[in-house]
């Protein structure tokens, strides 16, 4: 529905994200294709029964004889967390990374933080999918789900030290990210998951599955009638 202010029309007067991802290999269907790793921090892609992400999708014939785990943070792949008769749990529900219908093959993400520094730099990169070769913005929008294993519940995501902090809430669950955050209105089309800032000194253990980077057309209908800082411009290569 449109909205009018000043006799000029807006039809998206809201956050609108544009259609393709900037990053890719989002259900690490390429192992960690698409990442890179900074600092005291490691990035590995693993099976989506760990931590519970997904359950099986098995009949009761197959649950009756298996070994499960009584919690989410001890799910592995050979003792799955069970979520029922052909049930993947909350997030996957019928088809997944792993087994179920019409599934995928994929991954989710394990980070490790060992070491104790605070730099920003401690992180994993989410590169940009090679099509793109830059990314005019100063508004974007990061979602996935994220489990806190171990450490503070708090991530920072973006450019250098241009980072914006969300919080998870919650250790050893499963939680649903859909931050929009603002960094410096550069150019570069990779950013930045940091461990650092917000680690109090600590080494920490993060899951991941389904980060995705999303840029943001324009943060308010007045982008229309100003200089629209927050607008949003990307380069694609020609071949």
């Amino acid at each position: 529905m449109p909205v009018y202010t000043n006799n000029i029309r807006h039809d998206n007067p809201h956050y609108r994200p544009l259609t393709v991802p900037l990053n890719n290999n989002q259900a690490g269907n390429g192992g960690t294709a698409g990442f890179g790793n900074g600092g005291d921090c490691s990035i590995s892609a693993q099976s989506p029964y760990y931590k519970g992400y997904e359950g099986h999708y098995w009949p009761n014939s197959t649950r009756n004889t298996a070994t499960f785990s009584s919690t989410l943070s001890g799910a592995t792949p050979s003792t799955p967390y069970d979520y029922g008769q052909y049930n993947k749990g909350p997030r996957s529900s019928r088809g997944g990374l792993g087994d179920g219908w019409a599934n995928q093959s994929g991954n989710i993400f394990k980070i490790v933080k060992t070491g104790t520094s605070y730099t920003w730099s401690n992180g994993v990169y989410l590169f940009a999918h090679p099509r793109f070769t830059h990314s005019k913005h100063a508004l974007t929008r990061f979602k996935a789900y994220i489990f806190i294993e171990t450490g503070p519940t708090q991530l920072q995501i973006g450019h250098m030290d241009s980072q914006s902090t969300f919080s998870v809430g919650a250790t050893r669950e499963w939680k649903y990210i859909d931050h929009v955050f603002g960094t410096s209105d550069v150019m570069e089309p990779n950013f930045l998951l940091s461990l650092g800032p917000t680690s109090q000194g600590q080494t920490r253990e993060v899951w991941m599955a389904f980060p995705t980077i999303e840029a943001i057309a324009r943060s308010n209908m007045d982008d229309d009638e100003t200089a629209a800082t927050s607008a949003q411009f990307i380069g694609v290569r020609s071949t």
